[in-house]
């Protein structure tokens, strides 16, 4: 007990010596603070009284010394009580453009430097000369794209969206005032070289299962349809297990027909679901589809590629833009893509969605030619422009040193959700463009399947090495709009990087 005692009159001694060294300390760091106080007031009054000389040397190495045994007695007090933080040290950031080692040709690397300017909020200032090395249809693009940036006015998203086309090298003959821009021979051209007459001609075997399905709605609506078809389908499995069938179209069509129950009220990830079906149905389930919030390598590719050839800082990460539905090879090439947008959506959110699907499927061409060799000139991709339950096929191809794109038929798909539609779809037209839509998909795989195949040999035998300083013009580059935090800090990286974009930010990735 008494050594116990002992213990605690220990510790309270311990205790006050411990609160008397606190109060000195403390004392201490207020005489230090007094004393500055002092020392800057003495100084202050001393250039007051005396502005030419100053304060004197004595009063400021005092006050120096001051300083610094303040900051000795803070330290010791601090160092004890919390650890020391690391200090972050900040990651140097490149210039955001640099114009002169740049490879992208002239006269398009100077618009592209006067566009940074106008997205940063500037004003551009482009040559009041056309290029004399720019003709064609090319000197067309490069008018347009140039009146757009010189303009004063704040441009649409509708016209923000034609500028990056054309700036991509891409001539959309469905865009407002072709004609007016390149030339009504021209768009003619251009309408005739992507329409397929034959696209929408109705198939025999089509017409020929759809037809009596067409009198058994008119007799008892969509109940009994859908109980013929169970029939159908049937029918058909007991022929194919007797080895009596003899065109698998037929169960294809059928196939179809049978699962197709659309609404107008269907979400754009339903939209999606329901148009896939259609289509792999008619081609036997047989494609390789991809949705639901892809990225798309092409379009990462192109971001990349932009962000090298224009000395941007690299340490940033890179997003391709996301993709509704994309149809892929088995050695998992990007052939195509399709945007959907359900139908509540505005006509303006529909035309921003089909510019971004054009630019979409130029990054898939120019990634096949820069990756398996396969020749821009053989290439022609198709793809669904979906707006609810109706869609448009375009054709996107390359002639004569551009993208050119229109309709690839007059057709408007249509899926059914009423009497009337219904009526209108039984008659065999949509179904004929989807199957040959498949068709067109079906053989674009096979090519590229074959081209990946040769190239792969090629690259076997010989390395294939670009030329350094290998200079790339309009078309070689894919542009895509910037997201709302990169218009905000008015980076250069508006062009080429989004976090998204796209709208993966401010429109959401499948508004840009």
């Amino acid at each position: 007990m008494i050594a116990y005692w002992s213990k605690l009159e220990q510790d309270e001694n311990n205790l006050f010596h411990f609160q008397k060294i606190k109060k000195s300390t403390q004392e201490q760091c207020q005489e230090v603070t007094t004393d500055i106080v002092e020392d800057i007031r003495k100084i202050a009054r001393d250039r007051r009284e005396n502005p030419e000389t100053g304060s004197s040397t004595k009063g400021k190495r005092k006050c120096q010394d001051n300083f610094e045994r303040e900051e000795r007695l803070s330290t010791n007090s601090t160092e004890a009580q919390t650890p020391q933080k690391k200090s972050r040290i900040p990651r140097p950031r490149k210039s955001s453009l640099s114009i002169k080692q740049s490879t992208i040709e002239e006269p398009w690397r100077s618009l592209l430097e006067q566009l940074r300017k106008k997205i940063k909020g500037g004003k551009a200032e482009c040559s009041e000369e056309w290029p004399t090395i720019v003709t064609g249809i090319r000197l067309n693009l490069y008018r347009f794209i140039e009146a757009k940036i010189s303009s004063p006015e704040t441009m649409t998203r509708i016209a923000e969206k034609d500028l990056l086309v054309a700036m991509s090298g891409i001539v959309n003959a469905r865009m407002e005032k072709a004609c007016q821009v390149f030339g009504s021979d021209t768009i003619d051209r251009i309408k005739k070289m992507c329409l397929r007459p034959t696209m929408q001609e109705p198939c025999a075997v089509v017409k020929e299962v759809l037809a009596p399905l067409a009198g058994v709605y008119r007799s008892g609506g969509l109940e009994e349809l859908l109980d013929e078809i169970d029939i159908m389908l049937g029918c058909e499995a007991k022929a194919r297990r007797e080895r009596t069938s003899l065109n698998p179209l037929r169960r294809r069509v059928l196939d179809a027909v049978r699962h197709m129950q659309p609404s107008k009220d269907m979400s754009e990830a339903e939209l999606v679901g329901a148009w896939s079906y259609v289509i792999n149905a008619l081609a036997g389930h047989s494609l390789t589809f991809r949705s639901g919030e892809l990225a798309s390598k092409a379009t990462k590719w192109q971001r990349r590629l932009l962000q090298k050839e224009m000395q941007l800082d690299s340490s940033s990460s890179l997003y391709g833009r996301k993709l509704d539905l994309q149809s892929r090879t088995a050695g998992h090439l990007e052939v195509n893509n399709s945007e959907f947008k359900a139908d509540s959506r505005s006509y303006e959110q529909v035309e921003v969605q089909y510019k971004k699907n054009l630019r979409i499927n130029q990054a898939m061409m120019l990634y096949l030619r820069e990756h398996i060799g396969f020749q821009l000139e053989d290439l022609e991709i198709l793809a669904l422009d979906v707006h609810g339950l109706t869609a448009r096929v375009f054709s996107l191809r390359y002639d004569n040193n551009v993208f050119v794109s229109d309709l690839a038929t007059t057709h408007l798909l249509r899926l059914p959700d009423s009497a009337a539609s219904w009526k209108l779809f039984l008659s065999g037209e949509t179904i004929s463009v989807i199957l040959r839509y498949v068709e067109h998909l079906t053989e674009l795989i096979e090519k590229i399947d074959e081209q990946s195949l040769l190239h792969e040999e090629q690259m076997r035998i010989q390395a294939r090495c670009l030329p350094e300083g290998e200079t790339r013009g309009l078309g070689d580059f894919t542009f895509f709009s910037p997201s709302k935090k990169q218009r905000d800090d008015y980076q250069v990286e508006t062009l080429l990087m989004d976090s998204d974009f796209e709208d993966i930010n401010e429109e959401t990735d499948h508004d840009d």
